[in-house]
Order: C-alpha cells, then sequence, then structure tokens
C-alpha cells in the first residue's frame, strides 16, 4: 500500500502527532540536558544524585524513542497499527510520569520537601490527563478507526 493509497489523517491527528513529536524533541530533549545542568553542582554532596540524573535521562530518552516510534506508526497508517499506537502512546505518557518520582526515588532525600512533591503532583496530573485524553481520542475516534481499518 503506498502513500498516496492510504486514508488522510484528521485535522486532530495530525495535531496530535505534532505535538507528540515536538515534547519528544524539544520538550524531552530540554529535560535531558538541563538536568545534569542543574544538579551537576551537587553531584560531590549527594553521591547517589549522579545516577538518578543518568537514570532520569535514560527513562526520558526511553520516552523519547516511543513518542518517535509512535508518530512514525500514526503517520504511516497501516491496517491494524491503531493498537500499536495506542501502546506507544501509553508507554510514553507512563515513561514521562515515572520519570520525575525515579529521579526522586534515586536522588536520595534531595528535593524532597513540600514544595517539591506538590510540583511532582501537579504535573503528573498534567502528563496523566494529557495522556489519557489523547488515548481516549484515538480509542473512541470513528475516523481514526476508518483510517486505520483493514
Amino acid at each position: 500500500m503506498s502513500l498516496q493509497d492510504r486514508k488522510k489523517l484528521t485535522a486532530w491527528l495530525i495535531v496530535f502527532m505534532i505535538l507528540l513529536f515536538l515534547s519528544s524533541t524539544n520538550g524531552i530533549g530540554a529535560q535531558i540536558t538541563n538536568v545534569r545542568k542543574i544538579y551537576e553542582p551537587y553531584f560531590s554532596q549527594y553521591p547517589s544524585l549522579k545516577n538518578a540524573v543518568l537514570i532520569y535521562q535514560c527513562v526520558l530518552f526511553g520516552a523519547a524513542c516511543i513518542g518517535f516510534y509512535t508518530v512514525w506508526v500514526l503517520y504511516q497508517r497501516l491496517p491494524g497499527t491503531l493498537f500499536v499506537a495506542q501502546r506507544g502512546l501509553v508507554i510514553f505518557t507512563t515513561l514521562r510520569l515515572a520519570s520525575v518520582w525515579i529521579f526522586y526515588q534515586f536522588a536520595g532525600g534531595l528535593g524532597t520537601g513540600r514544595a517539591s512533591v506538590r510540583a511532582n503532583m501537579v504535573s503528573s496530573v498534567a502528563v496523566i490527563l494529557t495522556g489519557a485524553v489523547w488515548y481516549l481520542y484515538l480509542a473512541r475516534s470513528k475516523r481514526v478507526r476508518e483510517i486505520f481499518s483493514a
């Protein structure tokens, strides 16, 4: 099946793909590079912080790879691959959500204050809501199901 034979993408699907791509490049890429710059001065005071930063970066890199793959699957519009895109979105959202909490778990007590936990809760709710809204769109849209039908 050539790209010309495939059904056209919906506007919302294009918006989702652009947002997921930008989130995977600019959002996650900036977080991966900035976290080391922010916490590097404290590596000598908190020995576990270096490992926490590395784990955080690896989890975010994994999320970015899954985000790229999900965009690629959606762009291809191959019959029967909607399930793969939905699972990709779930894994992407889970990794984004887990990255912050994993960081503070391995950071050895750094940043476990009330304000930090509150900020993590707010960002976690935002990640969950965003992922849920887009997942529901992929799962319930008749047009999207029609695009990926056999």
